[in-house]
């Protein structure tokens, strides 16, 4: 079964964890801050901080994957916020 990456595993992203999850797909979910990983410590799935916008701590955590779904969100962040996270963090 395809490793499945769920980069920003907030709201939308653990819950599509979740639903991969329970049919049976190994997932990885990445999350921004070590509070929120720590959060979801008791998931059946791994969850990781990182950051998708900074290069070197996703190139420490980069896997096989063989597919990932972008869930990550800005936090109603401005115009720079958005480009790096849906911009650079898409890269």
């Amino acid at each position: 079964m395809p490793q499945i990456l769920i980069a920003g595993c907030g709201y939308v992203g653990q819950a599509t964890a979740d639903l991969f999850h329970a049919a049976g797909w190994p997932v990885e979910g990445w999350t921004h801050s070590a509070e929120s990983a720590a959060r979801l410590s008791a998931k059946p799935y791994p969850v990781y901080a990182v950051d998708i916008a900074n290069k070197a701590q996703v190139g420490a955590r980069a896997g096989t994957f063989d597919a990932i779904i972008h869930c990550a969100s800005s936090g109603g962040g401005d115009a720079d916020a958005y480009c790096q996270i849906y911009l650079n963090g898409a890269r």
